[in-house]
């Protein structure tokens, strides 16, 4: 009976529907809003529902393409994620093209930020809790192995994986 109490006192907190409206809220903005205005988009691609979109319209998506569960692509203002055809993006990866400064003088917030294309070849996967960080160029048919920072460009059909990401072994 308490556990009862307890869920119907949850259920009429205004707590509750603020949150609700609140995850709503982001949902639309971050993906329906972000879908809607992409850069660019290919036949076939496939967006899950919990995936956030961050200026979309610097954001060009290849044919058959997948952006898995909670994946977040983050373009700059002034920069763009491209994705080349046939790519996959595993769930809760996160793609960025801009970032903050890291002048000693300045609070971050209140630095210029640093922006750079981040370009994704075709038929690249790219690993469950990836990061891959501005200005990084992968080659096609690539791999991007689970948990990886890509700092660095990775090159066509090579499996690159850690912190920093580096070149494990060639695909064949």
């Amino acid at each position: 009976m308490k556990v009862l109490i307890k869920y119907i006192r949850i259920f009429l907190s205004p707590v509750f529907y603020k949150q609700i409206i609140t995850a709503f809220r982001l949902f639309i903005h971050g993906n329906v809003f972000g879908i809607m205005s992409l850069g660019g988009r290919g036949e076939g691609v496939v967006i899950l529902p919990s995936a956030k979109l961050a200026n979309a319209h610097n954001i060009i998506l290849g044919n058959h393409t997948t952006v898995n569960r909670s994946v977040y692509l983050w373009a700059g203002r002034n920069s763009k994620i491209i994705i080349g055809d046939y790519s996959g993006i595993s769930p809760c990866a996160f793609i960025i093209s801009s970032n903050h400064g890291i002048k000693a003088n300045q609070h971050f917030k209140d630095q210029e930020h640093n922006e750079a294309d981040v370009v994704i070849g075709k038929d690249v996967w790219i690993g469950a809790y990836a990061v891959i960080l501005p200005g990084v160029h992968i080659g096609d048919g690539a791999i991007i192995a689970a948990g990886s920072v890509v700092t660095k460009d990775v090159a066509p059909y090579t499996i690159a994986g850690g912190v920093p990401a580096r070149k494990i072994a060639d695909r064949t």
